[in-house]
C-alpha cells in the first residue's frame, strides 16, 4: 500500500522555506525567482526519507532510520531547488540521505534555538536602554556628580518605598 502525498498549507511551506533561509540547502540557489515584479516558487518539497520507496530504495535505506514516524511530517521535508530535488531522488543513495538528514536535523535545532532566543526579551531590553542613554546625552553628562553617596541618598521621591527597600 502506498502513502499519499499530503497537501501542505501556505503557512507550512513558508515555515519550511524560512527554515532554509529561502535558499536550497544543497546548492545555495534561491528558492524563488522573480519575473515581471512577481515572485514564483522554484522549489519542490522533498521527502528526505522517501514517501513510497521503490524496492531498490528500500534495500539502499534498510539501515537508515526515517526522520519521523509520519513520512509526511514537516520534519521529513526540505525544500530543494528543482535541479537538486531531481538529483536527490534519482537515484537516492544512503549517503545522500544521511547528508540531507543531518542538514535537516541542524536546521530543526537552529529553529528551536531561534524560538528560545525570541522568547527572551533581553536583546530588546538592552536596545531600549542604549536608546535611552542617547536620548538626552548632553543633560545626562552635565548632571554627573563625582562625590560618593549612600544608596539611600541616590533615591528620589518618585521611587516607591517597596522598591527602595528591595
Amino acid at each position: 500500500m502506498s502513502d499519499k502525498r499530503r497537501k501542505y498549507s501556505n503557512a507550512e511551506e513558508l515555515a519550511l522555506t524560512t527554515q532554509v533561509d529561502g535558499k536550497c540547502p544543497v546548492c545555495g540557489n534561491y528558492l524563488f525567482i522573480e519575473k515581471k515584479s512577481k515572485s514564483y516558487r522554484a522549489y519542490e518539497l522533498a521527502h528526505i526519507f522517501p514517501l513510497n520507496p521503490t524496492l531498490a530504495e528500500k534495500a539502499e535505506l534498510k539501515n537508515e532510520a526515517p526522520m519521523h514516524s509520519d513520512i509526511n511530517h514537516p520534519d521529513n521535508l526540505i525544500p530543494l531547488c528543482l535541479a537538486c530535488h531531481g538529483k536527490f531522488d534519482k537515484p537516492r543513495t544512503a549517503e545522500e540521505y544521511r547528508e540531507l538528514a543531518a542538514r535537516k536535523v541542524a536546521l530543526i535545532r537552529r529553529s528551536k534555538q531561534q524560538g528560545i532566543q525570541a522568547s527572551y526579551q533581553l536583546e530588546n531590553d538592552i536596545q531600549l536602554v542604549i536608546r535611552g542613554l542617547y536620548t538626552d546625552g548632553a543633560t545626562a553628562v552635565s548632571d554627573l556628580e563625582y562625590e560618593p553617596k549612600s544608596v539611600k541618598q541616590k533615591f528620589d521621591k518618585t521611587m516607591p518605598i517597596p522598591t527602595q527597600l528591595k
